[in-house]
């Protein structure tokens, strides 16, 4: 793998999922934080996140741990544990789908493919979809909820966005969406086969 991007005042930031009928999952999204250091953004994120950010995913899913990682080059991963809890957990019964997670478009306003950026939320829940395509209602709360969250880190002075490893830049997304497609993860996929007898 080659070595991350420096940029200045931009996150990594990698939630991972554990789920108890399959292998685990992880997101990783790009924040900018100009006046935070790891634990007072992770602070900021808490504060932020609501379970509604994870409507579409089985409530056998449930974000354990996130990883924080300055890209300024030289810092190492800070992890902190979430504590479980309803905000940290898929909020739908029934069986998770694997390997076809709902999708977080994340869109900067600029062209081309380093300005945009999507987020995969593991584990959707059968009952909220149909032929592979969520309802609508549940999109709709889970936009909402994404929506919130971006908005609240703005008013904390962080912002989400979109970073481009290869020009080693962040731009903020100024719109983002849960789209109704679902989409599709060979990896997570090879990895139910591997783990399966």
């Amino acid at each position: 793998m080659p070595p991350l991007p420096v940029i200045a005042d931009v996150y990594r930031v990698t939630l991972n999922w554990l789920c108890s009928s399959g292998p685990g999952a992880h997101n990783v999204m790009h924040l900018s934080a100009p006046t935070d250091d790891a634990a007072s953004l992770a602070a900021k994120i808490v504060a932020a996140v609501s379970a509604n950010m994870w409507a579409t995913a089985s409530d056998e899913g449930v974000i354990s741990d996130f990883d924080i990682l300055a890209l300024d080059g030289s810092s190492s991963t800070v992890n902190f544990v979430t504590g479980g809890g309803s905000t940290w957990a898929g909020q739908e019964t029934g069986d998770p789908i694997m390997n076809a997670p709902a999708i977080i478009k994340l869109a900067t306003g600029l062209r081309g493919p380093r300005h945009r950026g999507r987020v995969f939320i593991p584990y959707t829940a059968e009952d909220i979809q149909h032929s592979g395509i969520i309802l609508e209602t549940t999109a709709g709360l889970t936009t909402a909820a994404w929506e919130d969250f971006a908005n609240a880190l703005v008013a904390d002075d962080v912002a989400l966005g979109v970073a481009s490893y290869a020009h080693s830049d962040w731009n903020q997304v100024l719109n983002l969406k849960c789209e109704r497609a679902l989409g599709t993860m060979r990896r997570r996929q090879d990895a139910v086969r591997r783990s399966t007898p």
